[in-house]
């Protein structure tokens, strides 16, 4: 351009070579980015004694290289979360999972298991569990007063409670959960300074509180007329024949009807013997399963039944139809046993389960099934049925832990597996000291009759002679 006039020598008078300023109004396109020069590049340029203005010249001088734009640095994605809960792989806590941060970082609380059942896998370091209804010294627990039974409560709140708010104050005065004593506030049952008051209430030194817990619900089981089966009798105890399909006690879904409920129309002292809801009784059988059961009739029987069951103490043989036939003629199935992992109303086995031993028997085998006997050594829940689908031999009508493996039979067998309606598994033989005399006591329970059907049926021979090993 005519009006810059001649172009600046290449070189200065100390021979260093001379920077080139751009022009005023130069635009800088892509390609081009500031110049980081180094440490003696610019205390150079620092020590390079000024070059005079031109009139009207550009501003401070600025430095371009022309260079190959920089990569551009990857996006920060959100990390894709791993499908399938793999909870023995290590990986963030996932989020139904974990617990509030502020408990998060309590030791105590490492072993508390998700969906709040603490009360699952819960047992002594040695894999037995405590003994019930005693202690280190022998002496049996004495009874905590409920809180009903204490009757009204009031204190006066100290400088340290100060500002708490009071659903949270009484709440951990009583220890007890904050919904529960919200539930008394409104209601009345807790009051500060003699009113009601919101549960957000700040409290100050020296507010008075009173609190009426509501009076104890009673889980009572009344009587109800029905048939018992009775295999023995006295003044202790009673042995009977539970039939199939019969609830041994009131629980989820199920308040009327059951073996509890019959034991007191015939036992009525048995309403103070056992835990609530439970009278009398010290072990129990499934709803599918028939068999020998106990039931206690004075406490001290059902404490000392109760201590020969947790100690192993007790003989338990099953008879059970199962599908296949054993390659060996008996074994012995020690493996652990635990809460599923995903569906929590089911057991299965795992390595950090509890301890469980069952030892089998086949006594006959047929047209795709076999007759087992079953010795209980240990008694967790649904043993027989876990171990036996463990083995790969599981119980024929079996809901939960059975297969439908009836379909790869015979046609003419198929109809009468496919239709059995319960667990083909039967209580039949209990042997335990008896609570008052110490004398060894057995007891048989005679085999149902559709276990015998459903063999005759499906081999089309008669049933086994069970009275010989």
């Amino acid at each position: 351009m005519a009006d810059r006039g001649p172009p600046a020598p290449a070189y200065g008078a100390d021979g260093h070579p001379r920077l080139l300023q751009s022009h005023p109004r130069a635009q800088h396109r892509r390609g081009v980015r500031p110049v980081r020069r180094t440490g003696d590049e610019r205390r150079e340029l620092a020590a390079h004694p000024a070059r005079p203005r031109r009139p009207g010249g550009g501003g401070g001088l600025f430095l371009v290289r022309f260079a190959a734009r920089p990569p551009a640095a990857p996006l920060a994605l959100p990390r894709r979360r791993r499908r399938g809960r793999q909870p023995h792989r290590p990986h963030v806590l996932r989020r139904g999972d974990r617990l509030p941060r502020r408990l998060r970082r309590h030791l105590p609380l490492a072993l508390v298991q998700r969906g709040r059942q603490r009360h699952l896998d819960r047992h002594r370091p040695d894999g037995d569990r405590q003994l019930p209804g005693a202690q280190e010294d022998g002496r049996h627990p004495r009874r905590e007063p409920e809180l009903s039974d204490t009757g009204p409560l009031s204190w006066t709140v100290d400088a340290a409670a100060a500002g708490a708010r009071f659903d949270r104050h009484v709440a951990a005065h009583l220890d007890l959960p904050r919904n529960q004593v919200q539930k008394w506030i409104h209601g009345g049952l807790a009051r500060l300074n003699g009113v009601a008051a919101r549960p957000s209430t700040a409290l100050a030194a020296g507010d008075r509180i009173d609190c009426t817990p509501p009076e104890r619900r009673e889980e009572r089981v009344r009587p109800e007329a029905g048939d018992l089966a009775l295999l023995y009798e006295d003044d202790d105890l009673a042995v009977l024949d539970k039939p199939a399909g019969l609830t041994v006690h009131p629980g989820a879904g199920r308040t009327t009807g059951t073996l509890a409920h019959l034991l007191l129309a015939r036992y009525p002292e048995m309403a103070g013997v056992g835990g609530a809801g439970r009278p009398g009784i010290v072990h129990r059988l499934d709803q599918g399963t028939s068999g020998v059961l106990v039931a206690a009739r004075t406490p001290t029987a059902h404490t000392r039944l109760a201590r020969a069951f947790a100690g192993r103490e007790v003989e338990k043989h099953y008879l059970a139809l199962v599908y296949g036939e054993p390659s060996r003629p008996e074994g012995l199935i020690d493996a652990p046993i635990g809460r599923h992992a995903t569906r929590r109303k089911e057991m299965t086995v795992r390595p950090d389960g509890r301890p469980a031993r069952t030892g089998w028997h086949t006594r006959a085998a047929a047209a795709g099934i076999a007759l087992v006997e079953l010795d209980l050594f240990t008694g967790r829940t649904h043993q027989i049925r876990v171990h036996l689908k463990h083995i790969g031999h599981p119980l024929v009508g079996d809901p939960v832990y059975g297969e439908a493996r009836w379909k790869s039979l015979p046609r003419p067998v198929q109809a009468p597996l496919r239709d059995f309606p319960r667990p083909a598994l039967h209580a039949w033989k209990l042997a335990f000291r008896h609570p008052g005399t110490g004398a060894l006591l057995r007891c048989e329970a005679p085999v149902p009759a559709d276990l015998r059907e459903l063999w005759e049926a499906v081999t089309r021979t008669p049933w086994v002679n069970t009275d010989s090993r």
